[in-house]
């Protein structure tokens, strides 16, 4: 893998559960039965496996060993992941990152107090962390939701850096929530736009709160 080659995502966004395997007859679909749950993606961007998702992560220079640990333990937890450029890539590669988790004993089920619950975890642990835009309330796939702005450094094992802009959503449905990381190179507006194209083009069924 080249020197440079990491890919840009929210760091929490590699926590959750994968539940069911892609099962789609279009190319561009990504389709989970189980959650009843689809997401299409730009024609030029690709799927990547829960190997590559390792991979990338151990590149990844967090604020702490143990917490690198727990995240890339957990790194073939992700529902999806999409991204730019095929990997390996040299450079910053945009991305897109689905996940799924249940709520557990997690004090709230409201979407931004629980960006918020998360936002004190990536300042710690992601560099030069600025709130562009705080915790919102939104709606994904029609869902209640919540959407936060973030920039960082994303610093690697390597000692590259890449300003990256980073955002999240948090869809809470059913006794889970959805977590939506996405990535990009600083100034891309048009790449920015492919991202929210698929973030609204979410197909999510609603599941029934416990």
């Amino acid at each position: 893998m080249p020197r440079a080659s990491v890919f840009a995502r929210s760091v929490l966004a590699a926590l959750l559960l994968l539940l069911a395997p892609f099962a789609s007859a279009d190319a561009n679909r990504y389709e989970n039965p189980t959650l009843q749950f689809a997401l299409t993606k730009p024609s030029t961007w690709h799927f990547m496996s829960a190997r590559e998702n390792r991979e990338n992560l151990e590149r990844v220079q967090f604020g702490s060993d143990a917490f690198k640990r727990q995240v890339v333990e957990q790194s073939a937890a992700p529902l999806v992941v999409i991204t730019q450029y095929p990997e390996p890539h040299a450079g910053l590669n945009a991305s897109l990152k689905v996940s799924v988790k249940p709520f557990g004993a997690l004090p709230t089920r409201e979407p931004a107090p629980l960006l918020s619950m998360i936002l004190p975890v990536m300042q710690q642990q992601l560099n030069d962390v600025q709130v562009i835009q705080e915790p919102r309330a939104t709606t994904v796939a029609g869902l209640p939701a919540a959407h936060v702005v973030l920039h960082y450094t994303l610093g690697t094992v390597d000692g590259d850096a890449f300003a990256t802009p980073s955002e999240l959503w948090i869809v809470p449905n059913g006794d889970f929530f959805y977590m939506i990381g996405a990535g990009y190179a600083q100034g891309d507006a048009n790449t920015r736009a492919e991202i929210a194209r698929v973030v609204e083009g979410l197909t999510i069924a609603r599941q029934e709160a416990p």
